[in-house]
C-alpha cells in the first residue's frame, strides 16, 4: 500500500535508518527482510543493505465490532510492517534511500494498472551541510479509515528533531528502478492536482 523511510542520527557518520512498508492484509505477505540502498553520486557510493523484519503491527482503524483481513474478516485491513538498522553514510551532499519491492496495490485506482508496477519509496540526505541531521517524523499513522456519521480529524503533520523548516508536496508515484525513479501515469480523470 505504502511506505517510508525515516533517519535518525547516532553519532559519527552513522544513522538508524527505519524502513516502514504499510501492506493490505488481502494481499501478499511481505518478507522477514527488504534491501535498501544508498546512492551517491557526488561521492561515488552504491551500496545495498538488508534489512531485518523488526515488528508486524495491525494498524486497522476500523470501528468498534468490526473485523479487517488482518483478523479473518472482510474490511480492508492494513499492516505496518518495520525494517531498521545501523548505516554509516560519509559526508555527501547528495544522499538518495530509496527502496522498491513487489507490485503496487491493484487496488488502487487513479493510476494505470498499478498491479504491473513496483511500489518505490525514496529520502534524501545532506549530511555535510546538516551533518547530524535527522530525517522528519509523522505524529499519525498515514492510514485512516473513516466511519459514517462520526467526527474524524486526520492530522497528516510531522515534526522535526533539529527544528528544520517543512513543506509538503504532492509527487508523482514512483516506478522502479531508482535513485530517481520511474513516474507512473494517472488513470484519465485524476492528475496531481487532483
Amino acid at each position: 500500500m505504502g511506505g517510508e523511510i525515516t533517519y535518525v542520527h547516532i553519532g559519527g557518520d552513522q544513522y538508524e535508518v527505519t524502513l516502514v512498508v504499510y501492506r493490505d492484509c488481502f494481499g501478499i505477505p511481505v518478507s522477514t527482510s527488504q534491501n535498501v540502498t544508498f546512492e551517491s553520486a557526488s561521492c561515488g557510493e552504491n551500496f545495498t543493505v538488508l534489512f531485518p523484519l523488526l515488528n508486524t503491527i495491525d494498524v486497522s482503524q476500523v470501528c468498534v465490532g468490526q473485523t479487517t483481513t488482518c483478523n479473518g474478516g472482510t474490511l480492508p485491513g492494513t499492516e505496518q510492517n518495520i525494517y531498521k538498522d545501523t548505516v554509516t553514510m560519509a559526508p555527501c551532499s547528495d544522499w538518495i534511500i530509496h527502496w522498491n519491492n513487489g507490485t503496487r496495490n491493484a487496488g488502487i485506482d487513479n493510476l494505470v494498472n498499478p498491479g504491473s508496477v513496483n511500489i518505490f519509496v525514496r529520502a534524501t540526505l545532506d549530511n555535510i551541510v546538516g551533518a547530524q541531521n535527522n530525517s522528519p517524523q509523522y505524529l499519525a499513522l498515514p492510514t485512516p479509515y473513516l466511519c459514517s456519521g462520526q467526527l474524524n480529524i486526520f492530522n497528516h503533520g510531522a515534526s522535526d528533531a533539529d527544528g528544520d523548516s517543512i513543506y509538503y508536496e504532492l509527487a508523482q508515484p514512483l516506478d522502479a528502478p531508482g535513485p530517481i525513479g520511474i513516474p507512473i501515469p494517472f488513470t484519465a480523470g485524476y492528475t496531481i492536482a487532483d
